[in-house]
């Protein structure tokens, strides 16, 4: 939160008066670690409307338009190794130390079952494809959970803070993906399937999702636009990636626990990943999963 105040331009952040972390002597004298940080007079977006997709397209632009321009400006702020900001001193003339990336996804998602198989087989993908494989030795930073849910916004939806920044760091730009709610998980035969049938019972959802979508996409090229102007490029590119599969299939690893099966999930990690489908997807699974058993045991 430092180092974005102190370098950030279009990134609203809490200011921070004072932490104190477990073992320190200030959070011993009073008998719990803590933060004072900045409050303000909102709330969080989910809180105001929970489905943005609902609002009428000039007001999903400003909040899209705002959220596009928040990540690309924390994307231009990259790192040669993966992990989190761990210390920021200005007097040190804004040197910033990286400490290691934690194994986050085996412990979110350590539930057993098809669960593990998700995150098995993604763990596969990273190792045996080239898609999470970049020339590039540069890391964004990213807040790595700017859901609507830590978005504080006013009543007219103007962004006043991003908050909890726990889980910030610089990060592959494959993390990167359509949020919610209107995530792109589903394969593009079952969208335009969808789409095609104006009486099918998820067409208005399915509608709406790829219109805000497309506007996401549009918002981001025009923030990494304008920062390039600036001389701040976005390198490499997030906007170019959000419709590859790489970032399809981070953000179905995102989703497990959610509304969505995991078998289905598992299944089109697989197609995006190595374009197979039918017995050939089950062979590939079935292998998984005995590979997963022989190492538990």
């Amino acid at each position: 939160m430092k180092f974005l105040q102190n370098n950030a331009t279009t990134v609203p952040t809490p200011k921070l008066y004072a932490y104190e972390p477990p073992g320190s002597q200030q959070a011993v004298d009073v008998g719990a670690c803590y933060m004072l940080i900045e409050g303000f007079y909102g709330n969080t977006l989910q809180d105001v409307k929970f489905d943005i997709c609902d609002l009428p397209t000039n007001t999903q632009e400003r909040i899209i338009s705002q959220w596009a321009s928040v990540q690309a400006e924390l994307a231009t702020f990259s790192f040669p190794q993966i992990g989190s900001i761990s210390n920021f001193s200005k007097e040190d003339d804004g040197v910033v130390t990286i400490g290691p990336l934690a194994a986050a996804a085996a412990e979110r998602f350590a539930f057993g079952g098809p669960f593990a198989t998700c995150t098995f087989v993604f763990c596969d993908i990273v190792a045996s494809t080239e898609l999470f494989k970049d020339k590039e030795t540069s890391f964004h930073l990213n807040h790595m959970d700017m859901g609507t849910q830590n978005i504080l916004v006013d009543d007219e939806f103007n962004f006043l803070a991003v908050i909890d920044w726990e889980f910030a760091q610089s990060a592959p730009v494959q993390v990167n993906h359509f949020p919610m709610p209107f995530p792109l998980i589903s394969s593009e035969a079952s969208i335009q399937k969808i789409l095609q049938d104006t009486e099918h019972l998820a067409f208005r959802n399915v509608s709406r999702q790829t219109a805000a979508q497309q506007l996401y996409w549009q918002k981001f090229q025009d923030a990494e636009r304008n920062l390039a102007e600036q001389g701040r490029p976005v390198i490499p590119s997030i906007s170019e990636r959000l419709r590859g599969p790489a970032s399809r299939i981070y953000a179905i690893l995102e989703k497990l626990g959610g509304f969505w099966g995991p078998k289905d999930l598992t299944y089109e990690m697989v197609r995006l990943s190595f374009g197979i489908e039918g017995d050939a997807a089950k062979e590939y699974l079935e292998r998984m999963e005995r590979k997963m058993n022989e190492k538990e045991s």
